[in-house]
């Protein structure tokens, strides 16, 4: 099995029947023995950003669902490593969350693009054991994460795309129905 660990894709099994994660790619930001912190990638809500934050008029960004928890709060992902103060580094190229005045900043000046961020509401957490005994289960595929998948702009093949690239056995899960009963 591949490791558990930040900056991993979480890949939901094609049988996963759970609304908030069938057929997701989730990106683990965050993860030690205490439990999981990750956004679901392939979940745009019909909201703008600047829908709900002024200061970000004009840049047309979509609003994702990062996952079920705490609906009400903001996260995002942006690949300018170092750039933000205070950003969380998860890759070698990724961090997650910073400073949000600084951000804004960053985003006015065009020294950060839209390109190179991604927005959501809402999280996926995992505590203490309870991801590596969905992992047990077979609920989910671990697979390193790729830049090109955490700031796609095509939600909605991401899922089968991550599961192509992760070898022939996975490839052949894409063709699967949602529901087996339509088999």
């Amino acid at each position: 099995m591949r490791e558990l660990s930040q900056g991993k894709l979480l890949v939901a099994d094609p049988f996963l029947h759970d609304p908030h994660f069938a057929r997701s790619v989730v990106f683990l930001a965050a993860h030690d023995a205490d439990g999981s912190f990750g956004l679901v990638l392939n979940r745009p809500t019909e909201v703008r950003l600047d829908d709900v934050l002024p200061e970000f008029s004009g840049l047309n960004l979509v609003l994702y669902s990062g996952g079920p928890v705490e609906p009400d709060t903001l996260h995002y992902l942006h690949a300018t490593r170092g750039m933000v103060e205070g950003a969380q580094a998860v890759t070698d190229s990724l961090s997650w969350g910073g400073d949000w005045q600084h951000l804004v900043e960053l985003m006015r000046t065009g020294r950060l693009l839209p390109s190179q961020i991604r927005f959501f509401s809402g999280y996926s957490g995992w505590g203490g054991e309870q991801l590596a005994q969905e992992i047990a289960e077979q609920a989910w595929f671990i697979t390193p994460a790729k830049n090109e998948y955490i700031l796609s702009n095509d939600a909605e093949l991401l899922w089968k795309r991550v599961m192509t690239d992760m070898g022939e056995e996975y490839a052949m899960l894409t063709n699967a129905p949602v529901d087996p009963r339509w088999n």
